[in-house]
């Protein structure tokens, strides 16, 4: 195996060329893809030379930033510790690696003597010492997950965000079994529908008639949701599941209320007291640089298919356009339109959950409380621009328990404030294919009608609420458990699991819009639970692990920067409020 194997974009080649040499007068052996020899598979031997490399050098140029396969490579190096990034020209490199020591070769001409080369050439051979001892240990490479080091992980992640068939169906030829192939055949088949033209679907024929149940009494509208029990099946032993589900959630409340207020939680003590969305998005103008964050790049999966949502332009984890259209109006979704969940029982510092209109999001009052924001740096799949961690005080303010459902966005399109989500979909569904000028558009028609102050939440109020009393990377647990997230598709809101604090689908489901510009770190923060403002603000933060998001994505603290006009099918939106 070699010693270097060299990430670079073919319009490059001829700076990859004089750094192999010069490597190679240096002694070193060298890998890049002018040797590859007639007859041999391009991406086994890529794929065998980069995995075997002591160090993985990485040309970046205005080219290369914007290449899937180098970016796959890029974070291949980044996750076997054996990445040495070099600048080869002015450029912006993948938010992932923005932070990564990177050595300056946009003037050097061949000179081995210069001092530039003499500093990247300590970059090497630090990699090179610091990577043989871990080739040289098969059980600590077998320790590692299996997704941490893979180049198939690396490569679903480069090219899950796009709209080109022949990048998932490359995908399937190379990994016809692959961990992601009913993901990719998903998307084959998915994009295939946004190329057909669509008929308009004939309303099916009624369902033969089935013994109806007993009616249950509608809670009024006025009384939270909260307090009306509904269970989704009835069976002849439902009061004793009805009383141990109750049993259970009054036992976790109140065990959560005890390592609350015990001192011993890590990551939570309470605090002192204390543009017309119905036009298309306007494609988004960054130049190609730029990228949003994510642990496995964005999980952009289609528009909303199941919303009519409009043909939009979305910039994926590198600023590439992407034109994300509609599928049109799909079949109803096989899950049964379940009466609205009941939150989960919580401590008694959560408030009494309200509602205040009819078509209102019901809303949970959460104490004020510190707790620290940001992932350790030890987490796996951990990012840099998720850190440093901080303590922050976030003051009382209520969040919506579930993610805003298309029910509840249609009485703002009655109003002509937002655009309608298609009348097909479930209106337990959360919305779907919502811009951050659209969330904001509902959150101040929210104000308007309720003359309550309605916003969408900071980004330290929603990392605030989606903990609920963890320090961990889920807030279940360190471990992922499928479980506890909807995936693979929109679900309607409720049908996964609550947090502690009596709140769903804060993983999984949607993404959600919070209010801050985007900065690719907290050093300058606010520690008062208060939102970023001085950031790039055409770019704001969303949050939470989408239907489509991998493992990885899923953690609390996982963050990205999309443009301010950006749409996609899981984008979604939870409003916050002002407590009185």
């Amino acid at each position: 195996m070699p010693d270097v194997f060299i990430s670079y974009n073919r319009e490059d080649r001829e700076t990859a060329r004089l750094v192999a040499n010069a490597l190679e007068a240096e002694g070193l052996s060298v890998w890049w893809d002018a040797a590859l020899r007639a007859g041999e598979t391009y991406d086994e031997v890529t794929e065998q030379n980069l995995r075997g490399a002591a160090a993985v050098v990485v040309l970046w140029s205005k080219r290369s930033a914007n290449s899937k396969w180098v970016r796959a490579e890029a974070t291949v190096g980044e996750r076997s510790s054996s990445l040495v990034p070099v600048l080869i020209e002015d450029c912006e490199r993948p938010i992932r690696f923005e932070l990564v020591q990177t050595a300056d070769l946009r003037h050097w001409r061949g000179d081995r003597n210069d001092p530039h080369w003499r500093a990247f050439m300590q970059d090497v051979r630090t990699a090179i010492s610091k990577r043989g001892a871990k080739l040289q240990s098969s059980a600590a490479t077998a320790s590692a997950p299996a997704y941490d080091a893979s180049i198939e992980t690396a490569f679903w992640n480069s090219i899950k965000d796009g709209a080109d068939r022949s990048d998932f169906e490359a995908y399937l030829a190379r990994y016809p079994n692959g961990h992601f192939a009913a993901l990719a055949k998903n998307r084959l088949t998915a994009l295939s529908r946004q190329a057909a033209p669509l008929a308009r679907p004939v309303s099916p024929a009624p369902a033969p008639s089935r013994p109806a149940a007993t009616p249950r009494p509608a809670a009024p509208a006025s009384q939270p949701a909260a307090r009306a029990a509904a269970p989704a099946k009835k069976s002849s032993n439902g009061l004793l599941i009805g009383g141990i589900a109750a049993g259970a959630a009054g036992i976790g409340a109140f065990a959560f209320f005890m390592i609350q207020n015990s001192g011993k939680s890590a990551a939570i003590e309470p605090a002192p007291a204390a543009e017309a969305a119905a036009s298309p998005a306007t494609p988004a103008t960054e130049e190609p640089p730029s990228a949003e964050p994510d642990a496995g790049f964005v999980d952009v999966y289609s528009a909303d298919s199941s919303q009519g949502a409009d043909q939009s332009t979305e910039i994926d984890i590198d600023g590439e356009p992407m034109n994300l259209a509609a599928d049109g109006e799909a079949t109803p979704s096989a899950l049964p339109p379940a009466t609205e969940p009941t939150p989960a029982a919580s401590s008694g510092s959560v408030g009494e959950p309200f509602r205040d209109c009819e078509l209102c999001p019901l809303m949970a009052p959460l104490p004020a409380g510190k707790f620290l924001m940001g992932s350790p740096e030890d987490e796996p799949g951990r990012n840099a621009y998720e850190g440093p961690q901080r303590e922050v005080a976030v003051p009382a303010f209520a969040v919506s328990v579930y993610e805003v459902t298309v029910s509840e966005w249609n009485a703002c399109a009655a109003d002509g404030v937002c655009a309608p989500k298609s009348a097909g979909a479930d209106g337990k569904m959360p919305a779907l294919g919502v811009s951050f000028r659209d969330a904001e558009a509902y959150a101040n028609w929210l104000t308007r009608k309720t003359g309550r102050k309605y916003r969408l939440p900071t980004e330290a109020e929603w990392e605030y609420a989606a903990r609920a009393g963890t320090s961990t990377a889920y807030w279940w647990g360190d471990r992922y458990d499928a479980s506890n997230v909807a995936t693979r598709e929109a679900q309607p809101i409720g049908s996964a699991k609550a947090n502690a604090f009596g709140l769903y689908d804060f993983v999984g489901n949607a993404r959600e819009w919070v209010a801050d510009c985007y900065v690719n770190n907290f050093t300058k923060a606010p520690v008062d639970g208060s939102a970023v403002t001085d950031g790039d603000c055409s770019r704001r933060v969303i949050r939470g692990g989408g239907w489509a998001s991998s493992p990885v994505d899923m953690r609390v603290a996982n963050r990205s920067r999309i443009d301010v006009g950006g749409r996609a099918g899981y984008m979604g939106v939870r409003v916050a409020a002002e407590v009185k």
